[in-house]
């Protein structure tokens, strides 16, 4: 996809500029599931270095002492994508026992649309 969430950028966007990195940059592929923690620890690892490849659903930099903050910050960017109803769990055979998401076919529209943010609002008014 387009854009990669850069971790430093990410812990001073607003709360739905978060969840639309991790849209945009996380779910790549509607096809392939995404870890949560995964994404959660790469964003709170990569703070405080330098972006040179993004962060994606898989990778996982593993280094330092994240700070904890980070991860809060990704648990209500990811909230908000869940109740926008633009991902859910992933319940196939491979990721049933982690925690593993996938983009719904809103998502897919969100993610590729021209506005996120203005669909992201108007999938949040509408519950």
């Amino acid at each position: 996809m387009t854009e990669l969430p850069d971790p430093n950028r990410f812990v001073h966007a607003s709360l739905l500029e978060r969840a639309i990195m991790l849209l945009r940059g996380s779910f790549r592929d509607p096809r392939e599931p995404v870890s949560r923690i995964n994404v959660a620890d790469a964003i709170a690892n990569g703070v405080g270095r330098p972006n040179t490849a993004g962060v994606t659903g898989g990778q996982i930099v593993g280094r330092g002492n994240p700070d904890p903050a980070i991860y809060r910050l990704v648990s209500e960017a990811w909230q908000v994508l869940e109740q926008a109803r633009l991902i859910c769990r992933a319940m196939d055979q491979t990721t049933r026992s982690g925690d593993w998401w996938i983009l719904t076919q809103a998502g897919v529209s969100a993610r590729d649309s021209t506005d996120p943010e203005g669909v992201v609002r108007l999938a949040l008014q509408g519950e």
